[in-house]
């Protein structure tokens, strides 16, 4: 448990840090994408069995969770455009 926290406390000041040097599109891509490999590792590692119900969940789930940072990064840089002309 104290490993975890610690290694939980090191991800979050790496996020922060992230915010700080890139704004906030690129961390909200790569706390998307560490969820996503998250739930996979345990999956394997665990050895859980899932039906193909609940494989097509999570590739739905994790989908929209892309779209949404992708979207959300077209918006910010379309934005960014307008502003500049």
């Amino acid at each position: 448990m104290l490993l975890f926290s610690l290694l939980n406390s090191l991800g979050q000041l790496a996020v922060y840090k992230m915010v700080n040097l890139f704004k906030q599109h690129i961390p909200a891509f790569v706390i998307a994408t560490r969820k996503c490999f998250t739930v996979i590792v345990n999956i394997i590692i665990f050895g859980h069995q899932i039906v193909w119900i609940q494989g097509i969940g999570i590739i739905l789930v994790f989908t929209a969770v892309m779209m949404e940072v992708y979207l959300n990064y077209q918006e910010k840089t379309q934005a960014k455009q307008v502003t500049e002309k």
